[in-house]
């Protein structure tokens, strides 16, 4: 896989990668769930 298909993919994983951190940021759709999963962390280590 090379030229446009792989800067296809590479542009796509870029715009994921900058939903996922929107959404696990303070105000972000999943902030709460991360907040969660970082406290049972805490307790089961």
């Amino acid at each position: 896989m090379g030229g446009e298909e792989a800067k296809e993919m590479r542009s796509k994983a870029k715009v994921l990668g900058e939903m996922v951190r929107g959404a696990v940021d303070e105000g972000g759709s999943s902030y709460d769930l991360n907040t969660l999963i970082e406290e049972l962390k805490l307790h089961c280590s």
